[in-house]
């Protein structure tokens, strides 16, 4: 299965979402996103899934490495992007709560095992991203 997340960043935070109760791996953080669609571009379905769990718009800074990853249940492939919000606030429409999480403090966050993969490229790759 093909999903997109956003590593959405400002002021040397990036935005998490907690997955909300009833959901696979119900309680950890992730970069929020989400599955691809038939016939969707992947710059088209981060921007609207986006859109659709926390209600802004977003800018694409750069693409990140495909990761792929089994979960007990499903095998994803998670296409990361580094993005910004362009407009508006972002609410947790679909996740439990949301938190602007420092750079630093991502890999101790309690994160997907394919988020955990993303964090720790996004962690050693700082200096060559120019954020």
């Amino acid at each position: 299965m093909d999903v997109t997340c956003a590593i959405l960043i400002h002021n040397k935070t990036v935005l998490l979402a907690r997955r909300a109760q009833g959901s696979d791996r119900a309680g950890l953080w992730e970069f929020p996103g989400g599955k691809l669609h038939k016939d969707e571009t992947l710059h088209n379905c981060i921007k609207r899934e986006i859109f659709e769990e926390l209600n802004v718009t977003i800018k694409i800074i750069s693409d990140g490495p495909v990761v792929k990853h089994s979960y007990p249940d499903k095998t994803i492939k998670l296409f990361p992007f580094i993005c910004s919000i362009s407009e508006g606030v972002p609410k947790p429409i679909v996740h439990a709560e949301l938190k602007w999480t420092p750079f630093e403090q991502l890999t101790v966050m309690d994160l997907c095992q394919a988020d955990k993969l993303i964090a720790q490229w996004f962690i050693s790759n700082l200096n060559l991203l120019s954020l």
